[in-house]
């Protein structure tokens, strides 16, 4: 089991799996977005903001977490003890 499975921050993000070619590599994308909506010369102008946080798993154990897009990371993003 990966500490990612209990993570309380990325159990509230939608959750994208894949695996690389290889099959060896996992890789999760917990998906953190929300949808904007702001008056642009006089129309109203919706926009997506998101923060892929990506992460490649090998043998139950994170090997990179790459955060992409409009991300803020802090203490939250890590594992607890």
């Amino acid at each position: 089991m990966v500490k990612l499975d209990t993570h309380p921050l990325f159990l509230t993000m939608r959750l994208e799996r894949s695996f690389a070619a290889d099959g060896a590599i996992e890789i999760r994308n917990y998906v953190n977005e929300m949808h904007v909506s702001a008056p642009i010369a006089g129309m109203m102008v919706s926009r997506r903001i998101a923060c892929n946080n990506i992460f490649y798993i090998h043998d139950d154990v994170v090997m990179e977490y790459r955060p992409t897009g409009r991300c803020y990371t802090d203490a939250t993003t890590r594992p607890r003890r």
